[in-house]
């Protein structure tokens, strides 16, 4: 697991990142009651994924998605950190780029992976959605390692993908 230094005083703050490889060291930012944290998960998935830590303090569900890498979390990030209250809508679809996101409950059973949220808040006092990545409205069409990409992210949801993929007409 790799944390990303990020810890604004609130969900409506500018944020503050330093990710890997940018000279940021270790941080401590789930244990603090300071704002919230954006961790790297890329341990025992097949793509990496960032979790949000914190945003239950502020009566919000965590967040979570997979990338292909660190490049394209940092883009997915770029998208939805400015939104964060809106985006966190069971149901919704994000549109824009070359991905766009459903956003999906996840499972209870899955919740316990999200393993420095479960250390802050136990592991049955927050509640988690995932933006699953689909081909962009806006898309020329996905690359083939971004098709492989799209076809192997993991889904945390509730229910089946099945039900997820075929709500907005997707």
């Amino acid at each position: 697991m790799t944390d990303l230094a990020f810890c604004p005083p609130n969900v409506d703050d500018p944020p503050v990142l330093e990710w890997p490889g940018e000279g940021c060291g270790t941080w401590d930012g789930p244990t603090s009651s300071d704002g919230f944290s954006l961790w790297i998960d890329d341990s025992g998935w097949r793509f990496p994924c960032v979790y949000t830590v914190g945003l239950t303090d502020y009566g919000l569900p965590e967040l979570v998605f997979f990338g292909q890498d660190t490049v394209q979390l940092r883009q997915q990030w770029g998208a939805v950190q400015g939104q964060l209250k809106e985006l966190v809508t069971v149901g919704q679809t994000v549109r824009g780029g070359p991905f766009d996101a459903l956003v999906s409950a996840v499972s209870d059973e899955n919740l316990v992976q999200l393993g420095e949220v479960v250390r802050r808040f136990g592991p049955r006092n927050f509640t988690a959605v995932q933006m699953y990545w689909v081909v962009g409205q806006d898309s020329l069409g996905p690359s083939s390692s971004e098709l492989s990409f799209l076809a192997g992210q993991p889904y945390l949801g509730r229910g089946t993908l099945r039900e997820l993929l075929g709500r907005d007409g997707i």
